[in-house]
């Protein structure tokens, strides 16, 4: 971290605080709102003066008298969020969205028609465990996936040893997507100038559903799975 220097809203001097070094750009120094680089000359400023930044360079400038300017002055700073505060938590809502997207599941073709199919963790663990075994399957080798019927009841389906490796191509295609697409919030993270722009970006965009022949990718949603227990 860095020391650098706070001004009032008046632009006196308001005291120190610190900047954060930019994780993406090592030796730039994320400025709290309101702060500048220069120190005040250490000087102590003559009666009735304070130091002033005029955009410039400081210098010492008469405090004001009335007694409404001198309880403006005499006011707090007030508390602004460090916008490198700011990126770190634009950053923490592209890990959730990003991990939640790929949990979302995929949509693949690969038993001859779309089906989603659920990628919370034991799905997860079953599809790595069956595209694992596909490659050296015997004839009539069947694995079982996990998929959504159009009622969001969830289904277990047969798969032959080529319907796995399509099935993992499309979960393998997903996850090659939803990195991109965290790269490149990222970059827009790191671009930004200003908290609105920050606070605006509240996860990865959705991609739409695509046909098939396309892509397999995710829903803009999740499916609506149907929880309770089978009679």
């Amino acid at each position: 971290m860095k020391t650098v220097y706070q001004l009032t809203e008046s632009g006196f001097f308001g005291g120190m605080t610190q900047a954060i070094e930019s994780p993406r750009e090592p030796g730039v120094y994320l400025l709290p709102a309101g702060s500048i680089e220069v120190a005040p000359p250490p000087e102590t400023p003559a009666e009735g003066f304070a130091w002033f930044w005029t955009g410039e360079a400081w210098e010492q400038r008469e405090l004001p008298k009335s007694p409404a300017e001198l309880a403006k002055l005499n006011e707090p700073i007030p508390q602004l969020r460090p916008i490198q505060q700011v990126r770190e938590e634009a950053i923490a809502r592209m890990n959730e969205s990003a991990a939640h997207r790929r949990q979302q599941g995929f949509i693949s073709h690969a038993l001859g028609e779309n089906h989603y199919y659920l990628a919370a963790p034991a799905d997860f663990d079953v599809l790595m465990m069956a595209a694992a075994a596909s490659s050296f399957a015997p004839e009539g080798w069947i694995a079982t996936l996990r998929v959504v019927d159009d009622d969001g009841k969830p289904l277990f389906m047969p798969h032959t040893a080529a319907q796995v490796q399509t099935a993992f191509l499309a979960f393998q295609g997903n996850l090659e997507r939803i990195a991109v697409a965290y790269s490149l919030a990222l970059d827009a993270i790191a671009a930004a100038q200003t908290m609105e722009e920050l606070d605006a970006m509240i996860g990865l965009p959705s991609p739409p559903i695509t046909t098939p022949g396309q892509a397999d990718t995710p829903p803009a949603s999740d499916p609506p799975v149907d929880q309770s227990p089978e009679a």
